[in-house]
């Protein structure tokens, strides 16, 4: 829904004659091409680390480990993470957009394309971000395990302590 949304907006662009002159194509498709370089290399590590917490998170709740499901439920993305992929994903998208086609049915699949490779990343990664809005989550944690704060949990708000971070070992292969 939303990729058409971007074709549609692509479209309404094209109408109104907004989009780069011949010469300046080349250069933006090169752009282009680094600006996926940049984001997916770093993409993929960073949905490999929110995939670990996933797991973690659900491994902890089957083996009813209370401790280590606190320790991963309220971890999220840091912000300046979401705004490195969030700029290059806007970068991205509006340069695609603003590419002149030879022919609207190549543009339209190139939009189309592109936006929907970004708004499906996003969408797994935000929904692995948070697991316990997830309904396999919902149904299998106990009510407190969703309601508790860690930091009382674990003691840092009684003293007027802030929580310290918090290591967690790398798991040992056997």
């Amino acid at each position: 829904m939303l990729s058409m949304a971007m074709v549609v907006i692509w479209k309404s662009l094209r109408l109104y004659g907004f989009y780069y002159g011949e010469v300046d194509q080349e250069i933006i498709r090169v752009r282009i091409s680094d600006s996926w370089l940049l984001y997916t290399l770093p993409g993929a590590l960073i949905l490999l680390a929110v995939y670990k917490k996933f797991t973690r998170s659900g491994v902890s709740l089957m083996t009813k480990d209370k401790n280590t499901f606190l320790l991963y439920r309220d971890q999220r993305l840091p912000i300046p993470l979401h705004i490195y992929l969030g700029a290059l994903s806007l970068y991205i998208m509006g340069n695609t957009m603003f590419l002149n086609f030879e022919s609207e049915l190549a543009g339209t699949i190139e939009v189309f394309s592109t936006a929907f490779k970004l708004f499906i990343f996003w969408g797994v990664l935000i929904h692995l971000d948070n697991p316990t809005r997830g309904r396999w989550f919902q149904e299998r944690a106990p009510r407190d395990w969703l309601e508790d704060d860690p930091d009382i949990v674990f003691g840092f708000e009684e003293n007027g302590e802030e929580a310290p971070v918090i290591v967690i070992a790398k798991e040992e292969k056997a």
